[in-house]
């Protein structure tokens, strides 16, 4: 190999991984950050007046499958925003939201405190969340739906972090008043914009490498009026 092939390659392989991280960044903002900025719009913030709590419960069949799992999979159905936001965001805004009434309470140490009569059944709660609120200017009384969970306990402990009768924030979907919730979605995806950063900075460094190198091995290039590499 000459060295004007090796010259060549270089240059290409920055201009390549230029190309490369100029794309990645462009499938990042469509693919991730612009959809999250769009989510995030979708809810509006509001004031819930707490009114009641409240405990639902369900029998369903645990066989092959930890307990824990079949109850978490019953939110995929029965609870609207869990598609969307998941029991991430559930744990993060609602269950740690004031770690000292929980002392601790971690999700993967939870037991069910409530045992089932059948070792083929698995008896699973939810917590509900009674509340009046505002939404365009008018009145309304929903639900606030928490996760379903296999543990007695738990759903006690993240209702008791709410009190009746004490108003609280809450978002509400614009398209659909009656749908509301503690928490809504970040405004923009945190993740998504530090990945986007890193490709930016990436980016960068390439095409400051294809420069370097290119100067560097064709400094007459300008003068001449083409690009050697082609």
């Amino acid at each position: 190999m000459t060295i004007i092939d090796r010259k060549k390659i270089i240059v290409s392989l920055f201009i390549i991984f230029t190309l490369l991280g100029i794309a990645s960044c462009i499938v990042i903002v469509f693919i991730d950050l612009l959809p999250s900025f769009q989510e995030g719009k979708l809810y509006q913030q509001t004031n819930c007046y707490l009114i009641k709590e409240t405990i639902n419960s369900t029998w369903i069949s645990s066989t092959l499958t930890p307990s824990t799992t079949k109850c978490l999979d019953l939110n995929n159905d029965r609870v609207w925003w869990y598609d969307s936001m998941g029991e991430e965001s559930f744990f993060k805004s609602v269950v740690y939201k004031e770690k000292d009434k929980l002392a601790g309470l971690d999700s993967s140490e939870m037991s069910d405190d409530t045992s089932s009569t059948d070792d083929q059944k698995t008896k699973c709660y939810i917590g509900i969340f009674t509340v009046e609120y505002e939404a365009n200017r008018t009145s309304y009384i929903g639900d606030i739906t928490g996760i379903w969970y296999n543990s007695d306990l738990f759903t006690r402990n993240y209702l008791n972090l709410y009190q009746n009768g004490t108003t609280y924030p809450c978002y509400y979907l614009k398209s659909n008043f009656t749908l509301i919730n503690w928490f809504a979605p970040p405004t923009y995806s945190v993740q998504a914009l530090v990945i986007l950063i890193l490709c930016i900075v990436y980016s960068i460094l390439t095409a400051s490498g294809f420069l370097y190198f290119y100067k560097k091995f064709y400094p007459n290039s300008r003068k001449n009026g083409y690009l050697p590499i082609q």
